[in-house]
């Protein structure tokens, strides 16, 4: 055999070699992300049902009660009582894929304190049950605190996966600091008014500050009625105020979306147990089809 023969059947040894090399390193590379995104996927998520301070006791128990139906496990429910000290009840292990937690404040609570609430309760579930990630089902004033508390610079507690707000007002207050057809949005969405703070709400300008680290590619679904026709508000939120959530989130993800219903039943309080917010919650966290 040549010199020149043994030279090329050599050279294409070594590139058999590395092309199989190069291929085993893609293959396992492969297994690798895909075994992750398995794992990612098969981590337990929990979800925050978040009352607003006014809201009945009993508003999140509906939802939770068809959430139980269609796969999710209620596990504890979170009570603040005038010393904002939470008190936890219920059962919660770490196996649990999708658990139900209830937070309910007193009905002088304000956001601000709300905030301060689901914050601790966030860090709580962390460093307890090691949870990378939640989601937050919020009614009124409850999906505003949730909103702020949520943030992607903060290691103590989870990442918001998705957020689902059911009648809340981002602008304003009807009787406090909103009136039906007052405001409007510009092209970018934006209020043209930027409505200030009151002892219960904090401003626009501070929720535009707080969302600025709201984590990226977050699911927002915002479920808003308009039970006064013209008038366009449910009987405390005006839909300006609802639909001043989209400017406030628009920067950090492109998942959001808005749907508005209207009718009698559209009403604050009737949005808390209607057929089609019942279909469309339980659609976002439960129905994978």
């Amino acid at each position: 055999m040549s010199k020149h023969l043994k030279q090329t059947i050599m050279l294409v040894v070594a590139l058999i070699i590395v092309l199989g090399a190069a291929i085993f390193v893609s293959v396992s590379n492969n297994e690798n992300d895909s075994n992750k995104s398995s794992k990612k996927a098969d981590r337990p998520v929990p979800t925050l049902y978040i009352i607003g301070a006014n809201a009945s006791q009993n508003a999140a128990n509906h939802l939770m009660a068809i959430g139980n139906r269609d796969g999710g496990t209620p596990g504890l429910t979170v009570t603040f009582g005038s010393d904002e000290k939470p008190i936890y009840k219920g059962k919660l292990t770490k196996k649990v894929s999708q658990p139900m937690i209830k937070l309910t404040f007193n009905s002088k609570t304000t956001v601000f304190e709300q905030m301060h609430g689901i914050h601790n309760v966030l860090a709580h579930l962390k460093a307890k049950y090691g949870y990378a990630n939640y989601n937050a089902v919020g009614f009124s004033g409850g999906a505003v605190a949730a909103l702020s508390s949520a943030s992607d610079k903060d290691t103590s507690i989870p990442e918001m996966s998705q957020l689902i707000s059911i009648g809340a007002g981002y602008n304003g207050v009807m009787k406090t600091n909103d009136k039906p057809n007052s405001n409007h949005l510009n092209n970018s969405d934006k209020p043209l008014i930027l409505r200030k703070a009151t002892k219960e709400y904090p401003s626009y300008k501070e929720l535009i500050s707080s969302t600025k680290t709201l984590p990226k590619n977050v699911k927002v679904l915002n479920i808003y009625g308009n039970s006064a026709g013209k008038a366009n508000n449910d009987g405390v939120i005006t839909n300006v105020s609802s639909e001043s959530l989209k400017y406030l989130v628009k920067s950090r993800t492109d998942n959001y979306q808005a749907i508005k219903l209207t009718g009698s039943d559209a009403s604050h309080n009737g949005l808390f147990n209607h057929p089609v917010v019942d279909r469309l919650v339980e659609k976002a966290l439960f129905d994978k089809r």
